[in-house]
């Protein structure tokens, strides 16, 4: 097969975008895709970012890329075959450039998400050994038509335990936000394992342009922080990165009072859409999601291969 794999370069950019969205569960404009580019995380970083072309036609995107959700010393392998040109051994070829590539990296396991609307995608991981691990799916709230009434005596359960929700913009306190937050962080399911965030990962998500003191929430007991959730805009609408409350709150509430806060001030700003993601596992967040009518998307199952070759 007369294939070309190569680095992606900018030009490629629309070819990229074009692969990207056919599988995608919200596709990107260009625009958004563009502004994803420019402010992407330091600590996202392309071991390998490949383009696979036949017959200078874009047929496939690979990538080898670290980041703050996968273990420190593992990557995580995005693979995408253009549609129509499926079962037609580019997705084999692509796999065995991959493979010969991943030992100068030097990666304890690598990993691969992979839509659950695709089960090629699914059928060819297991095919290289991958076992699957989990389940995420993202979840949309329609917020024009939210009515944050029906909450009411919802918002008012914390005060009862004599805990209160402030607007970090009231609080302003950087260096315990970013301790606090690297804690409730870690206890995400999907981060269960994991080293705390460094100080540069954390600074990082609220020194981005589309994070905003007034976008994060905290709930305080005796003077103590028990809980947290944090909004960010996201493709120009919001998105609900995370809610946490320490162990010894739950059952009060606050949780569920802390996205109420997020979701008024959405709805006060004039944005249509929240959108978050949840790991299946998660039980006690998507019943909270679930009563204030969140709807899930398609999403994807997580897979993950050990490597035979330690670091």
């Amino acid at each position: 097969m007369n294939l070309t794999i190569r680095s992606v370069q900018p030009e490629d950019f629309p070819s990229v975008l074009a692969i990207q969205n056919e599988t995608a569960s919200v596709p990107m404009t260009f625009e958004q895709f563009l502004e994803r580019e420019a402010t992407r995380s330091k600590s996202e970083v392309f071991l390998e970012r490949l383009m696979v072309w036949r017959n200078q036609i874009p047929v496939g995107l690979m990538s080898l890329v670290k980041h703050g959700f996968v273990r420190p010393d593992w990557a995580q392998i995005n693979f995408v075959v253009a549609k129509e040109f499926r079962q037609q051994g580019v997705a084999k070829a692509m796999w065995q450039d991959l493979q010969q590539r991943l030992p100068k990296h030097h990666l304890a396991g690598v990993e691969v998400h992979v839509s659950d609307a695709d089960p090629f995608a699914r059928a060819l991981a297991e095919a290289q050994g991958f076992e699957f691990y989990g389940h995420r799916f993202a979840s949309e709230l329609e917020l024009h038509s939210f009515d944050a009434a029906r909450f009411e005596a919802e918002q008012e359960k914390p005060a009862k335990h004599g805990i209160r929700i402030e607007s970090f913009a009231n609080i302003l306190d950087w260096q315990q936000l970013y301790s606090f937050f690297a804690k409730s962080l870690a206890r995400a399911p999907d981060m269960e394992g994991f080293p705390l965030w460094s100080l540069e990962q954390v600074k990082e998500t609220f020194d981005h342009p589309n994070a905003s003191p007034d976008w994060i929430w905290i709930a305080i007991q005796n003077g103590q922080w028990c809980g947290i959730t944090v909004m960010l805009r996201h493709r120009g609408e919001t998105y609900n990165f995370l809610t946490s409350v320490e162990p010894e709150t739950r059952g009060t509430g606050t949780a569920l009072a802390l996205k109420l806060e997020a979701i008024q001030t959405a709805q006060q700003a004039g944005f249509r859409w929240m959108r978050t993601n949840n790991l299946s596992v998660n039980a006690p967040m998507l019943v909270i999601n679930q009563k204030l009518g969140f709807q899930a998307k398609p999403g994807l199952w997580l897979m993950r291969l050990e490597s035979s070759v330690k670091p």
